[in-house]
């Protein structure tokens, strides 16, 4: 079962890289008024994605309310891909969405997809999709400048009234067939909820790579689920 930030039973999983920065704690309210979340939209910001139920299904997203479709254009990637043209990575023997057994050769094609990810925010009160065509990075008030990369990523606000979440908090890096989550140097850390294991808090900069079913919670009632990936 997946563990809970915050709760008093909960023990964490630290590296030799954690210190006392990358601790858990509240922010005073005053930090939080000195740095108040910005409303308005800018045209790299993204503040919202498709909303989903909370018991939706893997199916395609809507391309409203910033979100992109499914295929990152101009973007090629070495893949095994099945008779119904399927991509899949070029380790896989099976396809990762009909199961067909793979035989063919692995060679260039449109980078499809590499899953996506779910936004909770208000404890869970809602929830927005987002596919994983490019790196993003999240935080109260992100910038492109907080990843190194020469590839522009996209852009996603999350609330924190309580200022616990940094203005660039993390990224979630889309590299290849994989997906990475990388923290930012957050004040408060972030914690990743893995399926059998025990909370884990990233350490300052620390980057890991994700598989199906991790959460990772930002806190201030801010979480991100990973679904579909390769």
């Amino acid at each position: 079962m997946l563990g809970a930030r915050g709760a008093a039973e909960t023990e964490y999983a630290t590296n030799d890289g954690d210190d006392l920065e990358t601790i858990i704690k509240p922010r005073p309210a005053a930090v939080a008024a000195a740095y108040p979340v910005e409303s308005a939209d800018d045209e790299h910001t993204i503040i919202r994605g498709s909303s989903v139920p909370k018991t939706g299904t893997s199916s395609s997203l809507d391309a409203k309310d910033g979100t992109e479709n499914s295929v990152s254009l101009n973007e090629f990637i070495l893949a095994r891909s099945c008779s119904k043209q399927h991509p899949n990575p070029p380790t896989s023997s099976t396809c990762r969405e009909c199961g067909e057994r793979l035989s063919g050769q692995a060679q260039q094609v449109r980078k499809p997809s590499m899953g996506r990810m779910i936004v909770s925010d208000h404890g869970g009160a809602r929830e927005f999709a987002h596919e994983l065509n490019r790196s993003v990075i999240l935080g109260r008030q992100p910038s492109a400048a907080a990843l190194k990369s020469d590839k522009e990523p996209r852009l996603l606000q999350v609330e924190s009234p309580s200022g616990d979440i940094s203005r660039s908090h993390l990224c979630v890096r889309v590299e290849g067939w994989h997906v990475q989550l990388v923290d930012l140097g957050a004040t408060n850390s972030t914690v990743l909820l893995r399926e059998g294991q025990r909370p884990r808090r990233l350490s300052r900069h620390q980057e890991i790579m994700l598989i199906n079913g991790d959460v990772a919670d930002l806190g201030d009632g801010v979480s991100i689920r990973f679904e579909d990936l390769p």
